[in-house]
């Protein structure tokens, strides 16, 4: 749903609308350039999968790349990587490897 939403949005500009709940969602890469601005209303959570495995090299949990004229808004929208659960799965702040996060 994030992805069509996004291409639609992208490809006219345009507001994508987030309603109010809990989203569990695995990673999302919102790509431009776009043709025309783009604001995204985050009325809701999102949140991240409990399962503690790596992410492509280079990328994260939620991406925005290569955008102009964007807005994110929320009122009280939370981006819950689930970080707690990484902080147990491995050592990287004495190491500096992070190969086994959740987002």
């Amino acid at each position: 749903a994030f992805g069509a939403a996004w291409k639609a949005a992208c490809a006219a500009g345009g507001t994508i609308i987030v309603p109010k709940g809990e989203y569990l969602v695995e990673a999302l890469e919102f790509k431009g350039p776009c043709k025309g601005p783009v604001t995204m209303e985050l009325n809701g959570n999102l949140k991240a999968p409990a399962a503690v495995k790596s992410t492509k090299p280079h990328s994260g949990w939620v991406d925005f790349e290569n955008i102009a004229d964007f807005t994110l808004n929320g009122n009280k929208a939370i981006f819950d990587g689930q970080g707690a659960l990484a902080w147990k799965a491995n050592d990287c702040a004495k190491t500096g490897k992070c190969n086994s996060l959740p987002i």
